[in-house]
This record gives structure tokens, C-alpha cells and sequence, in this order.
């Protein structure tokens, strides 16, 4: 476990609003959503590249991959990108959503790694060509922690960590990335079984849950949660979406703040006009000639 390779997994995911709606698109329960979960990215380490692009890999693979039933491979693919953890390029091919949010430091590693590696290259053949003591002091042996960049003082690696071909590129010592927050960092939002059985599920409510993050807060509650479900329950998808930005533009940083938006739009649309007296009826003015 000392050189393996990790990726972070916050505290909120489990009970997150896209989780929510992954488990409920599956009809699966919550925790089996958030282990598919666990399985898609850990299995990205060894075949999504930087960005995350699952390179000529398709429905089926991904559904093998997944242990899912091939039969139901394109449901699997499309409840992913509905609910905002895949996306769809243009070419066919998917994407994990804002993998290098979770992997920057992984791929920094790598890229350390690499230059160690050709560094180490480099050093053998000039040490061959020349043979002169100080070779090592111009391309230095692949050293732990340190990149290749600054090759003096540093510590060589022993023969068992020579022979790991991952030596150097993660350290269970590395904290998780906090440099950005993403779709994940957000507090806790009730289970599967607290929000209704047909509330959260499919495209309309991710992108529902994605424009709160973006205009409203990028950190919504477990009440902001149950009260998106409801309001994709019972409001069109349109509706929502504008009450999100009338929201936004008020400075209100709740669900239930844009519950009130819709509320007060419903109110007003039930109250009847507001007319004055009625000028022309001849019985107002009878009494005025008295």
C-alpha cells in the first residue's frame, strides 16, 4: 500500500444529489451507486488519461468494466452522463467528469516520474560515453520526493525501491487536493429512500442540481437537496431553471429560497386583477345633482 496509486473520495459523495439520482436512474439502492461509483474511478486511474477521456472505449466496456449487464450497457453509459459523472464528446467516446479535480496531483507524479526516468536515461548514456566521476552529480538516480530538476543533496533510492516501477510517483504522506472545489465538496443531501421515488432522476434534474451549484451555492445542504427533488417533482424543468436565476439575482443562497420564487409566481398568477371602481355604472353619479 506504501507506492499505491489513490484518488479522493470526499465525505459528501455518498449522499450527494448527483449520487441520489444515479441510484434512482439504476434502480439500485444508494449504497450499491455510490460502490459503481468507486468502481468507475478507480478503474479511470489505469485507463482515462489526464483529462479523463476513456479513449476507444464504449458502452459495452465500460458496462464490463462495471461487472453491469452487457444487455443494459447503453442505460448504464446514459445514466452516468444524465446525472453529470460522465460526459458525452462529440466522437462517441466519454470523459469523467472533472477528473483532474481529483487527479492533479496524481498526474503531477507522473509527469515528476517521467523526467526522473528520462533523467536517469540521460545520465546512463553520458556516464558511458565519458566516464567521468561526476556524472551523477549532473543527471542524479531517480530519488523519492524530489524532482529531477534539482539534482544535489538528495537522497538515492534503495535496491527494493529501484525495483518498484511506481517508486516516486504517489506517497500515502500526500494530502488530498484541495486546491479546487468540486461537484463532490458539497454537504450531505438525504438518501434515496427520503426523496420520492420518481423526484431526482435523469438529465432535467442534473441539470437542475448544477445550476443551483453554479448560481446559488456550491456547497447545497441536505434540506437544499430534498427541496430540489421536490420542486423537480412539481414544477417543470423550465420553471426551476428561472427561478434559479430570479434566485441568483436576489442574492439567495437556498432551495427554499427558490421555492419562494416559484410559490410567489404561483400566487400571483391565481390573484385576480386589480381593477378600480366601475366609472361608467349611472347609479354612482345619482346623487350628485341632489
Amino acid at each position: 500500500m506504501l507506492n499505491s496509486i489513490w484518488i479522493e473520495l470526499h465525505q459528501e459523495m455518498p449522499r450527494h444529489p448527483k449520487t441520489l439520482a444515479l441510484a434512482q436512474a439504476l434502480k439500485v439502492s444508494r449504497r450499491e451507486a455510490v460502490g459503481i461509483l468507486v468502481d468507475l474511478w478507480t478503474w479511470g486511474l489505469s485507463c482515462a488519461d489526464e483529462d479523463g477521456r476513456l479513449k476507444s472505449i464504449g458502452d459495452e466496456g465500460i458496462a464490463l468494466a462495471l461487472d453491469w449487464p452487457s444487455k443494459k450497457a447503453g442505460d448504464l453509459a446514459q445514466a452516468f452522463v444524465q446525472c453529470g459523472w460522465l460526459d458525452r464528446l462529440d466522437d462517441g467516446t466519454y470523459r469523467l467528469h472533472d477528473w483532474p479535480d481529483y487527479t492533479s496531483k496524481l498526474s503531477e507524479k507522473r509527469k515528476d516520474a517521467e523526467r526522473k526516468r528520462q533523467a536517469r536515461k540521460h545520465g546512463q548514456s553520458k556516464e558511458k560515453q565519458t566516464k567521468t566521476p561526476d556524472v551523477s552529480e549532473r543527471c542524479p538516480p531517480n530519488v523519492r520526493g524530489q524532482s529531477a530538476d534539482n539534482p544535489r543533496n538528495v537522497r538515492t533510492m534503495s535496491r527494493a525501491e529501484s525495483r518498484n516501477p511506481r517508486a516516486g510517483i504517489t506517497s500515502t504522506s500526500t494530502k488530498p487536493n484541495q486546491d479546487k472545489l468540486s461537484d463532490n465538496n458539497t454537504p450531505s443531501s438525504p438518501t434515496v429512500e427520503d426523496t420520492g421515488h420518481d423526484a431526482g432522476a435523469g438529465t432535467d434534474f442534473g441539470c437542475i442540481c448544477q445550476a443551483f451549484e453554479a448560481k446559488i451555492n456550491p456547497m447545497p445542504s441536505a434540506k437544499d437537496g430534498s427541496v430540489l427533488s421536490e420542486l423537480y417533482r412539481d414544477y417543470p424543468v423550465q420553471r426551476i431553471l428561472d427561478a434559479i436565476d430570479e434566485a441568483a439575482r436576489c442574492q439567495g443562497r437556498s432551495a427554499p429560497y427558490v421555492r419562494s420564487v416559484l410559490q410567489n409566481e404561483d400566487r400571483k398568477a391565481k390573484a385576480p386583477p386589480n381593477t378600480g371602481p366601475d366609472l361608467t355604472d349611472p347609479n354612482r353619479y345619482k346623487n350628485f345633482g341632489k
